[in-house]
Parts: C-alpha cells; sequence; structure tokens
C-alpha cells in the first residue's frame, strides 16, 4: 500500500484567514476564562489591530480547547492594551492641567512642551483662531509707578516767584487717613474725624477752591461726604470723584492695590477747568495753583512737587501740634508764590517745623 498523502489546503480557506475574527459573546467569554489554563497558547499580536496572519491560524488546532484559549488570550490582550491607552491619555490629561496652573514651570521634556500648547481651534468656517489666553495666572493687578514728566520737571525746578496779592489754590482733598479714620471700611458713615476738621473746612472753602478726590468708591465717597460737610459747604466743592476717576480695569479696581492720582486729569476736566476764578481771561488750573493733600506720597508720583502729605490718621488723639492748622500755616505762604510747584520743590511740607505758627483755624472752630 502506498502512503497516504495529505489534500493540499484549497486556496479560499487561506484567504479567509485575513479576515477578522469572530465575535464572542459575553457568556462564551465568561465559560472559556473559567476553563482557561493561566499559561495558554499566545496569539499572533495582530489581534489588537483585529486582524491576524494567515499563517497563524492555517493549520488546524491539536484541538478545539487549545483554540478557544488563544482567541481568549488575544481578548484579554486586546482590553490590557486599551486600559493602558486610557492610563496614559488620564497621564497625558494631568500633565497639561499642571502645567497651565504652574506656566513658571519648565516642561519636564520636549514631549511635554508640545502638550502644554493649545492648538489653534478651527471654526465653522475653517478660519484657525489663536488659543485664548488665560486670565491673570500667577499675577498680580499691579499698576505701574507713573513718571514725572520732563516739561514737569523742568518748570517745576525754577526760582519761586513772588506775587504781589495771593492766588485762589485749587485743593483736592483725600479722605479716608487724611481728614477721617474709617476703622470698618465696610461701614462708610462710620467713621471718626480729624481734630479741627470742620475749622480746617471752613478756612479752605473761604479762600480756595476745593474738591474731593478719594481711592474710595463713589457710593462710599458721597455717604462721607454727607457728614463731613454742611449742605451749604457740599453745594461749594469743585467736584466729588471716587474709584471710578483713577483709570483702572475692572479687576484693578476691585482689588487693594497702591493707586495714582494723576492730576492731569483734574486739569483736563472741562467742568473743573470752568471753576477757574478767571476762567474767561484764560485762567486755568495747572501745577502752579493745584495742591493735592493726602496721607501718602506715592500717590502724588506724576506731580510729586504739587503734594501736602500730612500724617495718616488713625483715630488717636493728636496731643501735639494740629496737622491740620499747620497744613492752613503752609498754604497761607504757598498762595503768594506764582508757580506752587516750584515753591513746594525748594521747600517740601513737613510737620513740626517752621508751620507752627499761630492757630489759623481758631476765626474758623
Amino acid at each position: 500500500m502506498g502512503l497516504a498523502t495529505s489534500a493540499p489546503v484549497p486556496s479560499h480557506s487561506l484567504r479567509q484567514t485575513d479576515q477578522a475574527p469572530p465575535k464572542v459573546s459575553e457568556n462564551a467569554r465568561s465559560s472559556l476564562r473559567a476553563t482557561r489554563p493561566r499559561n495558554g497558547p499566545q496569539v499572533s499580536k495582530g489581534l489588537h489591530t483585529g486582524r491576524t496572519t494567515g499563517a497563524a491560524l492555517a493549520a488546524p488546532p491539536a484541538d478545539g480547547t487549545k483554540a478557544h484559549e488563544s482567541l481568549d488570550h488575544g481578548i484579554e490582550d486586546l482590553s490590557i492594551g486599551k486600559d493602558q491607552e486610557a492610563k496614559s491619555n488620564k497621564k497625558k490629561k494631568n500633565r497639561r492641567r499642571k502645567n497651565q496652573a504652574n506656566p513658571d514651570v519648565p516642561p519636564s521634556s520636549t514631549q511635554d512642551l508640545m502638550q502644554t500648547r493649545k492648538a489653534p481651534t478651527v471654526t465653522t468656517t475653517g478660519v484657525p483662531q489663536p488659543p485664548r489666553a488665560p486670565k491673570y495666572q500667577n499675577s498680580e493687578p499691579i499698576l505701574p509707578v507713573p513718571r514725572p514728566s520732563s516739561a514737569y520737571l523742568s518748570q517745576s525746578s525754577r526760582l519761586p516767584e513772588r506775587l504781589h496779592v495771593p492766588q485762589c489754590l485749587l485743593l483736592v482733598l483725600d479722605l479716608n487717613g487724611t481728614l477721617l479714620h474709617r476703622p470698618n471700611r465696610k461701614q462708610p458713615s462710620n467713621f471718626v474725624s480729624r481734630p479741627g476738621l470742620d475749622g480746617f473746612l471752613r478756612y479752605m472753602l473761604t479762600h480756595h477752591a476745593v474738591m474731593v478726590w478719594s481711592s474710595a468708591r463713589p457710593e462710599n465717597v458721597r455717604l462721607m461726604c454727607n457728614k463731613i460737610f454742611q449742605t451749604s459747604q457740599r453745594e461749594r466743592l469743585v467736584a466729588e470723584w471716587g474709584r471710578d476717576q483713577l483709570g483702572l480695569s475692572a479687576l484693578q479696581y476691585s482689588s487693594k492695590l497702591q493707586v495714582y492720582k494723576h492730576l492731569e486729569h483734574v486739569w483736563k476736566a472741562p467742568a473743573i477747568a470752568r471753576t477757574h476764578p478767571n476762567f474767561a481771561q484764560g485762567g486755568r488750573w495747572s501745577q502752579h495753583n493745584t495742591v493735592l493733600i493726602d496721607d501718602t506720597t506715592l500717590k502724588a508720583a506724576s506731580q510729586p512737587h504739587n503734594i501736602v502729605e500730612v500724617p495718616e490718621f488713625k483715630g488717636q488723639l493728636e496731643h501735639d501740634a494740629n496737622p491740620l492748622t499747620q497744613v492752613a500755616a503752609y498754604l497761607e505762604e504757598l498762595c503768594w508764590f506764582r508757580d506752587v510747584s516750584a515753591f513746594m520743590c525748594q521747600r517740601p511740607f513737613q510737620v513740626k517745623t517752621e508751620w507752627r505758627g499761630p492757630d489759623l483755624l481758631a476765626g474758623f472752630s
């Protein structure tokens, strides 16, 4: 008898091996996992992509159990691969969030740097849009310190020239810390007036033009002015300015930060300009005749030679000479000069010095 030869494998059988493996139901998977041995044969890596090689499946398995075990191994490897990919994506998302929360920390690798850069979004029209910039990440809403102009410094550096008659000055008054003290900022109408405030206000309104400019909110400024000024006095005020006149952004307006009072804003305001006594003859408010009375010199950084700095009032009893009395004596001398900035540049106001003369406010109390 001749040896029996095995029949050749039809070509259509080989082509069928390139097709995707048959789907297995959940019940079948559970039963296969229960009967599968731990160390079963491995199937080709092509199962991760849903395809296998023809050589791997062309030969029939030794028994049906091993075939099921191999298929189960491939399915489990596929699920493990998906889990690993999900974990990798989660790590990338966490890394991107960390980099966005700490933009000052450099990325650990080039790959991280690419991940921190947001790709531009594309609109429905196909036009790419730049990514949105983060809002104030690790930044403070700080205002830069202004500097005086060269023209201002040149004018204030001249020799003071004395007038034959005193001139009317524009006095810009601060409120909290200068004329009064608010123990609780949330209660603007509850404050302590500085000793001698009533006489000081009467003196200024009698001889000069007066306006209020506070860094408090406008509604709080109105509440404070209602209590420190009489009705007739308030009607004589040139203006009542608050925080809304400081040129702040929305974030800066609601933040506690160092602010600056640019007096050129006062000089350019048409309503204030018309209050000059010689407006019809061309008279205007300027650095020649404007004085800011405040408790912080830094607020007048753009016009440093137009401020009278008084000690901050914190509600204490001032047993020594009243600072407001000394300010009145200083203003009595200041109004006799053509350019107050030139006089104040050479003789700035200082408490407890030559301005401790007779009490000029005694007749206004």
